[in-house]
């Protein structure tokens, strides 16, 4: 077999099956919200709850004002959206000035993240070697409980990729790059930063043995930096 080919099998190989976990992953989206009334055609169709937050991060920053200015709500506590993160409306910002709406760009960044998360799971933490416990792994990371949220206008996608390489990156001893990845992951989403205590508490359970000085460098280069993230 020509080199060109064995090179493009394999890497249709790493490209395939995450393709199409991610594909199976849409069309079951699509086709309970199309029983559900909505198109999923449309970017609103995949905005709920704290979409509207994000986007308005994306347009126009942060804001926070006396709640009496919203009919309902109580006007002595304050509104806004200053406990949304920026990470994932910064994209959002960024595809907006090449042409696409909000809506859209919110469903793009969070599809292609989504997708993005199944390839490294795939190729760094599967092999990519095809047998059916990897299969497995892949249709559940693919079809996790509540993984509508890895395609709505939501930030999850992106932590989620971004926590991957952060334990990847750390498993493979690449400790800063672990820690800015891990950054990223508790930028776009308030719960990334519980990875600062995974590495923590990996460090004590199981690098106990290794020098002190040792364990606080880790531990300053990838909790140090995960943590600030919020």
């Amino acid at each position: 077999m020509p080199l060109q080919r064995v090179r493009l099998t394999q890497l249709a190989s790493r490209i395939i099956l995450p393709l199409i976990a991610f594909v199976l992953a849409r069309v079951a989206l699509s086709i309970a919200a199309r029983s559900a009334g909505y198109k999923p055609m449309l970017a609103s169709t995949w905005m709920r709850w704290d979409s509207a937050h994000y986007l308005s991060v994306a347009a126009r920053g942060y804001e926070f004002f006396s709640c009496a200015r919203l009919p309902g709500y109580n006007p002595a506590e304050f509104c806004g959206n200053a406990a949304w993160l920026p990470g994932y409306p910064l994209l959002i910002r960024g595809l907006t000035s090449v042409g696409f709406t909000p809506e859209q760009s919110g469903v793009l960044v969070a599809a292609g993240f989504a997708f993005a998360g199944l390839l490294l799971l795939w190729n760094v933490f599967l092999g990519p070697e095809l047998n059916a416990r990897n299969l497995l792994v892949l249709v559940l990371a693919a079809f996790f409980p509540g993984h509508v949220y890895c395609h709505a206008v939501f930030p999850i996608s992106m932590c989620t990729f971004f926590q991957i390489a952060a334990i990847k990156l750390y498993i493979s001893q690449q400790f800063l790059l672990a820690g800015i990845a891990g950054f990223i992951a508790a930028f776009s989403y308030s719960s990334g930063f519980f990875l600062a205590g995974v590495f923590g508490l990996h460090l004590l359970l199981w690098r106990r043995d290794e020098p002190l000085r040792d364990q606080a460098l880790v531990l300053l280069q990838v909790a140090g930096l995960t943590f600030p993230g919020i």
